[in-house]
């Protein structure tokens, strides 16, 4: 069974919904996990202003969600022995 943060990730990445709508009612861990699912660190709010301090917001579940989606070649942030961290 799909997460509701990955099933926004998902519908964000195919032009269904646009990020701002699809993230509204979220709460502050399933926001954080889903503007760092989509690589999108403008929509941080001003208390997690970076990716490492939202990082630390998210539960084991929603960290493995990020890495799905941001760990691909070409992404700015890597997997290691912590989760993730900026390349």
């Amino acid at each position: 069974m799909m997460s509701k943060e990955a099933r926004i990730i998902e519908r964000i990445r195919q032009d269904v919904v646009e990020p701002e709508d699809a993230m509204a009612a979220l709460s502050t861990s399933e926001y954080l996990c889903v503007a760092l699912g989509i690589n999108r660190l403008d929509l941080l709010p001003s208390r997690f202003p970076d990716f490492e301090s939202a990082w630390h917001r998210l539960d084991d579940v929603q960290r493995s969600i990020v890495l799905f989606y941001v760990s691909p070649p070409g992404s700015v942030y890597r997997k290691d022995d912590w989760g993730a961290s900026r390349c």
